[in-house]
């Protein structure tokens, strides 16, 4: 690592009219955490031994560097950064931070490439609140790395500056993308450091919060049971998982169970209950979203399993008004920007989750509206469904096999190239009059079945819109959050 250092900083420095500048007196390798030799040995490393007019004059006046993190500590270190650092964590970012910090002169500036989790994460609650009020900028990095799974941020601090914004930008490959100044308090309402917004995006979500309650303090929200190992192809139970769980209701099951296994109270489908998948789907195309998949579940003798979230209503709401709101175009983009902080890990939805969801609180007679339009949806779902289910069967039928496959059970979706191409894969279907009567009856059945998945469609962007109007915003707002607007100027007035 010195040779690299001394060849970059040569290459810096480099004149061709001037001999190389000597850069050892200004290059230093050690344990930059440690100053014992009896924990670290000869990578001991003493600062004020090391640089010690710089660090008489008051400290350096930048740091910038990629501090190690996740590093597995020993007993021994873990209770020298404890003594010495007095930070309660063992995390080597923290550290890095808490060092050089000291190491830093008053006005000078700190500059770490850290992970993203210092923006929201409870174990770096003490760190941040430290330095809080010396964040000048946060550049919301994303995964830099391929063999780092963490995402990253860019942290820049300026000791002796307090100030009461920061800087919000973000990494587009190579280019920092500058997006916004961000009030501090705004953060504090949010509960972390918001990455990656604009200060259009900060004002809606403002907007969205008040007046609100929070989903929590309508429902009691906790995940299904434990018991994967006890599912099995045959049983007298139903088991669900969370890929059985989809908007319009539950599709299929996860496996069986006997009938004489212990079920815990989590295990049991309540009354007045929502069904949720624990992990939310992170979808790239066409922009970075979420889909929460929530469904108001019509099968009432299964088993929940700890991959589902159940939300059982506390008091007299509709499970129709919140199942509106969880699968909502606007609620998703609230709660991927100002809950999870815009993440590419993984995400559940937990409590954690569901305590921070604004709710517009409305009587059970202003529901009415989201309860018909929410039974008007999940009808015509049924429809389209039995309408595609219905030419399933025929191919079922015709081509002699129990199940068609994943292209097939979606036809609707195919071109006649696309649905032939499926066709031949799960049967073998011959070229002349046999593909053309294929095609005829795909060519007659799927005007109707594609008007029938328009319609749920425009339903659900007249759900979308009386979400838009409960929390009060207009056209222009709702283009800076939609990724897909179908609605139009019009709707809004």
């Amino acid at each position: 690592s010195v040779e690299i250092t001394r060849l970059s900083l040569w290459l810096k420095t480099a004149d061709k009219h001037k001999e190389l500048t000597v850069l050892d007196d200004n290059i230093r390798c050690g344990n930059s955490l440690v100053s014992d030799p009896d924990l670290a040995g000869e990578e001991a490393f003493d600062w004020k031994a090391q640089f010690p007019e710089i660090l008489r004059t008051g400290g350096f006046d930048v740091i910038v560097g990629n501090p190690p993190y996740g590093a597995r500590l020993s007993k021994a270190e873990q209770d020298y950064f404890q003594k010495t650092y007095r930070i309660g964590s063992s995390d080597t970012a923290i550290l890095f931070l808490k060092r050089s910090w000291k190491l830093l002169r008053e006005d000078g500036w700190l500059c770490f490439i850290i992970p993203k989790s210092f923006a929201f994460a409870g174990n770096y609650r003490s760190i941040r609140e430290m330095l809080w009020d010396y964040i000048a900028t946060l550049v919301d990095c994303g995964k830099v790395w391929k063999e780092v799974k963490l995402e990253q941020v860019i942290l820049a601090l300026h000791k002796g500056r307090q100030s009461a914004v920061y800087r919000s930008a973000l990494r587009i490959d190579q280019a920092i993308e500058p997006l916004a100044e961000i009030a501090k308090s705004d953060a504090r309402q949010f509960g972390f450091l918001l990455n990656g917004v604009t200060a259009v995006e900060v004002a809606i979500a403002n907007k969205v919060r008040a007046g609100a309650v929070m989903l929590n303090d309508l429902v009691h929200n906790r995940r299904g049971a434990m018991l994967q190992r006890e599912v099995q192809p045959q049983g007298e139970l139903t088991a669900i998982g969370g890929a059985e769980v989809q908007r319009f209701g539950l599709r299929g099951e996860k496996g069986r169970l006997e009938k004489n296994t212990v079920l815990p109270p989590q295990a049991l489908l309540q009354e007045n209950s929502l069904l949720v998948q624990n992990i939310v789907a992170h979808i790239l195309y066409p922009v970075d979203h979420i889909q929460i998949t929530a469904c108001l579940p019509e099968r009432r003798q299964i088993v929940l399993l700890d991959t589902v979230n159940q939300l059982t209503i506390r008091g007299n709401d509709t499970p129709e008004y919140l199942w509106a709101l969880l699968n909502s175009r606007l609620i998703n983009w609230y709660v991927y920007c100002f809950i999870y902080g815009k993440p590419v890990r993984t995400m559940h939805f937990d409590n954690a989750v569901t305590a921070r969801i604004p709710v517009k609180p409305l009587a059970r007679a202003q529901q009415q509206p989201f309860v018909e339009m929410a039974g008007e949806i999940r009808q015509a779902h049924q429809q389209y469904l039995a309408a595609r289910e219905a030419f399933v069967e025929v191919m079922k039928s015709s081509l002699g096999r129990p199940e068609v496959g994943k292209r097939l059970a979606v036809w609707p979706d195919l071109d006649e190239a696309g649905f032939l191409k499926a066709l031949r894969k799960h049967g073998g279907v011959a070229d002349g009059p046999e593909q053309e009567a294929w095609l005829a009856r795909f060519n007659t059945r799927r005007p109707a079945a594609l008007a029938l998945k328009a319609r749920v469609e425009a339903l659900s962007d007249r759900l979308d819109l009386l979400i838009y109007r409960l929390y009060g915003l207009n056209y222009a707002e709702v283009r800076e959050i939609d990724y897909d607007m179908r609605l139009k100027q019009e709707d809004f007035e």
